[in-house]
């Protein structure tokens, strides 16, 4: 009881969190990753920022329930049409409203996904320095601007 009622807060906050109109997608990309994702999700719900997001699941042929808990807590996912990594990140970007893209992958959870730094999410770390900026591009082995 104790992981529902903790699932059912997790799925809640990973709704009102991401925008309709967002400038930023984070695209997940999973195959066979039921085990790893909820984690995962829980680091990308402890972003905090004022720019506007999206989550976005792609799921890539996996024979586990990786398309269900996207679906639990409502998350928008698909699944990709040919199966590999590169093609599941392609169909993600295609999907993808925001102007900024965040790749980040589905067994990131916490350890990957701290800065070296500070101890925050790398997540957390780019959007912040593009709210506090008035940087176009920033650069990070997960980040893509759209059309560069």
């Amino acid at each position: 009881m104790k992981n529902l009622t903790k699932w059912l807060v997790l799925a809640r906050t990973l709704r009102t969190m991401q925008s309709d109109r967002p400038v930023v997608s984070i695209v997940i990309p999973a195959y066979n990753e039921e085990k790893y994702l909820v984690k995962t999700l829980e680091s990308v719900s402890q972003i905090v920022t004022k720019i506007p997001f999206e989550i976005i699941g792609v799921n890539n042929a996996s024979t586990d329930r990786t398309r269900k808990v996207f679906e639990v807590f409502g998350i928008r996912s698909f699944d990709a049409n040919k199966k590999g990594l590169s093609q599941a990140r392609a169909a993600g970007i295609r999907a993808a409203r925001g102007e900024i893209i965040i790749q980040l992958d589905a067994d990131t959870g916490r350890a990957v996904l701290k800065s070296p730094d500070n101890g925050g999410s790398v997540c957390h770390d780019i959007l912040d320095s593009l709210q506090r900026t008035d940087a176009k591009v920033a650069h990070c082995a997960m980040l893509r601007i759209r059309g560069k």
